[in-house]
C-alpha cells in the first residue's frame, strides 16, 4: 500500500508516473517489458542527457526486487523502458516503484516525487 503523509498536498504533485504497459505480470515472467511515461508539471518530460533507474519494494515484506538501469525509448515524450531481468519477478506480491532519472551533474528527480506507482506480480498456478 501506498502511504499518504497528511503534510503534502497531493493536488500539487509536480511529478507523475503513466504507466503505459508492463507492470502486471505472472511470477517469473520477463515480459512485456515495463513502459512508463513520466510527467513533470502535467506536461512530458524531456528526457534528453538523463539516465533512468527503476526501484520496486515489495510492499508486504520490504524486499528490494529492483534498483536497476532502465532506458529512455523517446527522450522528447518523456517514455523509459525497463526490461525485466530474471529474478525480477520471482516474488509473487504489490510493489511499490519509482523511477529516478539523473543527469550525472547533480539533478536527480523521482518519478511520482509524492507516491509510488504499482506492479502486481501474480502467482502461478503451479
Amino acid at each position: 500500500m501506498t502511504a499518504y503523509r497528511k503534510d503534502i498536498d497531493y493536488d500539487e504533485e509536480l511529478t507523475e508516473v503513466e504507466v503505459i504497459q508492463g507492470s502486471q505480470l505472472k511470477k517469473g515472467d520477463t515480459q512485456p517489458d515495463l513502459i512508463v511515461r513520466l510527467i513533470e508539471d502535467d506536461v512530458s518530460k524531456d528526457l534528453s542527457g538523463f539516465t533512468p533507474t527503476l526501484k520496486a519494494r515489495n510492499t508486504y515484506t520490504g524486499h528490494i526486487a529492483v534498483n536497476n538501469a532502465a532506458q529512455v525509448q523517446s527522450a522528447r515524450n518523456g517514455i523509459v523502458k525497463y526490461d525485466w531481468q530474471v529474478g525480477d519477478t520471482q516474488e509473487p506480491g504489490i510493489y511499490a516503484a519509482e523511477i529516478t532519472i539523473d543527469d550525472g551533474n547533480g539533478t536527480v528527480i523521482t518519478f511520482p516525487n509524492a507516491r509510488t506507482f504499482l506492479i502486481v506480480i501474480e502467482d502461478t498456478v503451479v
